[in-house]
């Protein structure tokens, strides 16, 4: 009889704990955007957690050296299988083990309110009935696993993940949180039938909860509010970038690139502002003597510079600031002066 129940509580465990291990590496799959389920190595890794589980039971470790085995198991795979960045894995092995912690917090907590018994009278020893909470543990861990692999919560590890503060942030909470788990497994060792015990567990399980819970909407919001800014100053960027380019071109399109000298439309919009204006303007048209006899005897080279030196001529002849000098045409330009 005996044996036949250590045979049912052996998969009685196996069973749960194979869900729950499957929930970690689908909701590592989701997050990361790997590939598709790939359900032999989910039974390898589970394999060779389960056989890690049943030395740890067998050896009599402390149960919070039990559970940080697990969490670095957890961490040690998903770096192997999906080559993923150090902390991404660490957040996943932190936030897969607290939900295996407080699974089997909460089920050992009710079954000990149930049965009127101590903490510490359960086991985990393999193939002992008494480890009845610890299968309700992964059962209820592998359910909320599955409950926390929703649409928008990869939305928000996507978006926590581009934003290195903020990814920092939500791994430092996963920590403070996964060890304040781990501190409260010290109770299991007190054989006091204590309500208060039984009640302090079960609020330290509901407030890690609800503490990764806010740590992980804090870290959303501020990466959400981080890239937010970090669009608002690219678009900044590329606003002054397009004002600078645009500038340059009105500069180009104004200015004649041989003189320096303005364009016959920037002087015709610039003479119709002044008009506009009913400022006094006086026109002064002048055409260059011999520019073609300087072209064939000396090279258009020549001729260039004498039209440049034409223009830096005019130019100097300026008296106020919205004088100016416009190349009319190949050797005509038109001097614009204001005042009396």
């Amino acid at each position: 009889m005996n044996d036949l129940l250590s045979v049912l509580a052996f998969f009685g465990s196996l069973i749960p704990y194979f869900l729950y291990n499957a929930s970690v590496f689908v909701f590592a799959n989701h997050v990361l955007g790997w590939r598709p389920a790939r359900w032999k190595i989910y039974g390898a890794t589970c394999i060779v957690n389960y056989a890690v589980f049943i030395v740890l039971g067998q050896i009599a470790t402390p149960l919070p050296i039990n559970w940080s085995i697990v969490a670095l198991l957890f961490f040690a795979e998903i770096r192997l299988l999906y080559r993923a960045e150090w902390i991404d894995c660490a957040q996943l092995s932190l936030i897969s083990g607290m939900l295996g912690l407080t699974g089997t917090i909460v089920m050992r907590s009710t079954c000990a309110f149930i049965f009127d018994i101590p903490l510490s009278a359960f086991s985990n020893d393999i193939g002992n009935a008494k480890m009845l909470p610890v299968s309700l543990g992964f059962l209820l861990a592998a359910l909320s696993t599955r409950g926390v692999d929703i649409a928008r919560n990869r939305r928000f590890f996507a978006t926590i993940r581009a934003e290195k503060r903020a990814n920092r942030f939500l791994l430092l909470e996963f920590l403070l949180c996964y060890g304040y788990l781990c501190t409260n497994l010290l109770l299991y060792y007190d054989d006091m039938n204590s309500v208060v015990t039984k009640l302090w567990s079960l609020k330290t399980a509901l407030f890690v909860s609800l503490g990764a819970v806010l740590a992980i909407g804090f870290a959303y919001h501020s990466a959400s509010t981080l890239a937010q800014a970090e669009r608002r100053n690219t678009l900044a960027r590329d606003i002054a970038r397009t004002e600078l380019e645009r500038e340059q071109l009105r500069e180009l399109a104004d200015r004649d690139p041989l003189t320096g000298s303005c364009t016959r439309g920037y002087a015709e919009r610039a003479a119709a502002d002044l008009l506009a204006r009913q400022e006094h303007l006086w026109l002064a048209f002048v055409d260059l003597d011999g520019l073609k006899m300087v072209n064939d005897l000396f090279g258009h080279a020549e001729g260039d510079s004498f039209i440049a030196s034409a223009a830096s001529a005019l130019e100097g002849a300026r008296a106020h600031t919205d004088d100016f000098v416009a190349r009319y045409g190949g050797d005509e330009f038109v001097v614009v002066m204001t005042g009396n």
